[in-house]
């Protein structure tokens, strides 16, 4: 009986060692989904579209016309911090990373979906070029009888925030 405890316990002793060894990050990549109507029609300049978005209930109080544009990139995907990994990202489909340049700054990028809902994560950078926050937007597109019909909507990450709407710049091209 004894010999059957000491068996038992260096089991479960070598099960736990083997639990407490750290598992090595599995890296975050992109994964290509033609279907993915966002992440297969978001790339391009966009602009606000103020009736749209006082139709949905959103006005825009700035004092220009907000431009948006979309370069794709899946580099970005290799600067986002371990923690980030670790904590947020690890359990989520990537489908598109990238840059989007909001009236002249850049911001480093992902697409996801959290819930089922097209999800947009922006990175703040620091002056030295690392990730020092994460903001969560939901974005979804609605395709036009041409790519230029194209209509992109913007959310804040709760819901019940009307979005603004854009429409594809025609300075794009």
């Amino acid at each position: 009986m004894k010999r059957l405890f000491s068996r038992l316990f260096v089991s479960a002793a070598l099960l736990l060692g083997a639990v407490s060894v750290p598992v090595p990050l599995e890296a975050l990549e992109v994964t290509a989904e033609p279907e993915n109507i966002v992440a297969s029609r978001l790339e391009g300049r966009w602009e606000i579209s103020l009736v749209i978005s006082r139709f949905l209930g959103r006005e825009w109080d700035g004092s220009k016309r907000a431009t948006l544009e979309f370069i794709s990139d899946s580099s970005v995907i290799d600067q986002i911090p371990e923690q980030y990994q670790e904590e947020i990202f690890a359990d989520l489909t990537i489908y598109m990373a990238g840059k989007v340049i909001v009236e002249g700054k850049a911001y480093s990028f992902i697409l996801t979906e959290v819930h089922g809902t097209p999800q947009m994560a922006a990175f703040y950078t620091e002056e030295d070029g690392s990730f020092s926050g994460v903001e969560f937007f939901h974005i979804m597109v609605a395709l036009g009888e041409k790519r230029a019909d194209d209509l992109l909507l913007l959310g804040d990450d709760f819901n019940g925030q009307q979005f603004l709407a854009f429409v594809r710049s025609p300075y794009s091209e």
